[in-house]
């Protein structure tokens, strides 16, 4: 009976686990910055890709993804061209808000909206 029950919570964690972690799939933009971020969600391996871009600059940053758990994606970022590494941890606040806090070369918050695209 032990077994089965724990079954069971585990088998919970793991579903809400990915449906939390899917919520982070989309495009991402704070008035902070001029760059977009774009999580995107594999459902086959349960995973997040993360892509930071700016049309405006012209330029990509290459984040790594480090860890992530229910609400947070943190994810490592290092400038070959200065040398600057960051730090970065994305929150999810609601399905349609996120907080991004840097931290390393460059240290601030910046609040950040999901884009709404209607796909049917």
């Amino acid at each position: 009976m032990k077994k089965i029950i724990l079954s069971l919570i585990i088998l919970l964690s793991t579903y809400s686990y990915s449906q939390n972690l899917k919520d982070f799939e989309g495009l991402w933009t704070s008035g902070d910055t001029n760059f977009i971020t774009v999580f995107t969600h594999n459902d086959i391996e349960d995973s997040l890709s993360v892509y930071t871009f700016s049309f405006k600059s012209n330029h990509t940053v290459n984040e790594t993804i480090t860890k992530t758990n229910d609400s947070i994606v943190s994810t490592q970022t290092l400038n070959k061209k200065n040398g600057r590494k960051v730090t970065t941890d994305y929150k999810l606040l609601t399905k349609q808000t996120m907080i991004a806090s840097f931290d390393g070369d460059t240290n601030v918050k910046c609040l950040y909206y999901k884009a709404n695209f209607n796909v049917e």
